[in-house]
């Protein structure tokens, strides 16, 4: 897919929908950070009959059927839906591509401003499990059917037709409503309240393999040593096939060095951990990962050895000194690039990275993903597995590690 695509989704008009398909689209962008939403709004069931009791409702699809059919007929890739009125089941040819982590899933029971809920108040729900829970805290409140947005409610209950009104957390806080007076309320909220599902054609595997990493659902093997800045939303099963062997030290007098280079996040822990100090010096970091512990670091728009001669290239190095603490198994090509050049600097091996087997590796019959995070990670997998599985989704970290997957497939 194109780093620069627009997507059409199809989701509902009101405005709680409508920041939910931005919640949507910050989270992708983490991951795809070019990617925008072409957004058509629909009408469902559910928002022109405002009459209806919600009561006796089951897993129907009286507020999806027009957003799902829009996905149905080409005019769009995904529908964004609450999770919860997702319809059982889906109708034939569709998805569920995603269930993201969401928000906050309790209700909370809402009344006015500066006033408290009398015993035996009246309270807007269309919902019988959130009178059944409201009942815990106030036996003798009476509860009265009430439709519409968030926004409608509010406005009945201000107007003193509620003496407060039962809503979910989730819509406030998507909504920028949390100021308002409400008090929690016990009990289980609705299954999956709170997130969002995203629905796609069953057969779209492009939708499906962009919108992976905000699916609760999917459990990660990650196989490098340090999970912490892996940022999907599933399960993550950390097992390292490889480790980090820090050498001993010491690092030379950093005096002389105008620029540090760091080709990864493991060279800027190690060079900290025998003491080593950025003060007054140019920071170069291969990528965002690396360069997150270096604040200030300038990254190249290729996030590998050859991106940093890029970027070295549009620099002023003349009476620079670089000064690039390393993996003892990194690849030549900027060592290659600043001999060629005759650049003064200081190659520095750090650390070694090793085969590691931490205990029994998990089964892959429960694994959906598999994460690779370097050339090492990959031979470790096979070291183990004996060869890369073809009913797995795939991820490599970096151009070098997709590259070496794609040598040996």
């Amino acid at each position: 897919m194109s780093l620069e695509t627009q997507i059409s989704i199809s989701a509902r008009g009101s405005p709680l929908s409508r920041a939910q398909a931005d919640e949507v689209l910050r989270e992708l962008q983490q991951f795809h950070p070019s990617v925008n939403f072409d957004p058509h709004w629909v009408e469902t069931a559910g928002d022109k009959d405002q009459t209806t009791s919600l009561r006796t409702f089951g897993k129907t699809d009286f507020f999806t059927k027009e957003v799902d059919a829009l996905v149905l007929n080409g005019t769009c890739r995904i529908a964004i839906h609450s999770a919860k009125d997702l319809p059982d089941p889906l109708p034939r040819g569709l998805s569920l591509i995603a269930l993201t982590r969401g928000v906050d899933p309790q209700d909370s029971l809402l009344v006015r401003e500066g006033e408290t809920f009398p015993a035996n108040g009246t309270v807007g729900t269309s919902c019988e499990r959130r009178e059944n829970n409201l009942r815990a805290l106030y036996p003798q409140a009476r509860c009265v059917d009430i439709r519409g947005t968030i926004e409608k409610r509010l406005e009945q209950l201000d107007a003193g037709l509620f003496d407060a009104v039962v809503v979910a957390e989730a819509a406030l806080i998507r909504l920028g409503l949390t100021h308002r007076c409400r008090i929690p309320l016990p009990g289980k909220a609705a299954p999956l309240q709170g997130q969002l599902a995203i629905v796609a054609c069953a057969d779209d595997m492009e939708m499906q393999r962009l919108f992976s990493p905000l699916d609760i659902r999917k459990t990660i093997l990650y196989l490098g040593s340090d999970p912490s800045h892996f940022r999907w939303a599933g399960k993550i099963i950390h097992y390292p096939v490889i480790k980090i062997l820090p050498h001993p030290g010491p690092l030379p007098d950093l005096t002389p060095f105008t620029h540090l280079i760091f080709t990864s996040k493991n060279g800027v822990q190690c060079f900290f951990d025998l003491g080593g100090t950025t003060e007054g010096k140019q920071l170069i970091a291969v990528g965002s990962v690396t360069a997150s512990y270096l604040p200030g670091a300038l990254t190249p728009q290729e996030e590998t050895q050859e991106g940093i001669i890029a970027l070295l290239q549009k620099l002023d190095l003349s009476g620079a000194q670089l000064f690039l603490p390393r993996s003892s198994q990194s690849r030549p090509a900027l060592e290659n690039y600043l001999i060629e050049k005759q650049i003064s600097h200081c190659l520095f091996d750090l650390y070694d990275t090793v085969s590691n087997r931490p205990g029994e590796p998990p089964s892959l019959d429960e694994i959906d993903v598999i994460v690779f995070t370097s050339p090492s990670t990959i031979k470790g997998f096979l070291e183990v597995y004996g060869k890369i599985p073809k009913d797995k989704e795939i991820v490599t970290q970096g151009v070098i590690s997709k590259e070496f997957l794609d040598s040996i497939l």
